[in-house]
C-alpha cells in the first residue's frame, strides 16, 4: 500500500508574522522579561495611547523617546 504524503498544516519557510521594522528589513526579535502585572500594565498603556497599541509597540515607542545615553555631547554654560 502507498502512504499518501499530507500537504497540509506544519511549519513552512518564511511563514508567520514578520517582524516590526519601519525601514523595512526583518527587525531581531529580543526577549523582555516582566511580571503578569507589569505586563498587563504595559498593554494598558500600548492600547491608552493607540486603540490597536500593545505592550510592545508602548515599550518600543519608549525607547525610541528617550534620550540616548550615548549621546555624550555637553554643552557649554
Amino acid at each position: 500500500m502507498e502512504e499518501e504524503r499530507n500537504t497540509h498544516g506544519g511549519a513552512r519557510a518564511g511563514s508567520g508574522r514578520k517582524a516590526f521594522n519601519p525601514d523595512g528589513g526583518e527587525t531581531p526579535i529580543r526577549k523582555v522579561r516582566l511580571s503578569d502585572e507589569a505586563w498587563e500594565k504595559a498593554t494598558a498603556l500600548g492600547k491608552a495611547a493607540d486603540p490597536k497599541g500593545s505592550a510592545s509597540t508602548w515599550i518600543r515607542q519608549q525607547i525610541e523617546d528617550a534620550p540616548d545615553p550615548r549621546d555624550t555631547k555637553k554643552r557649554r554654560k
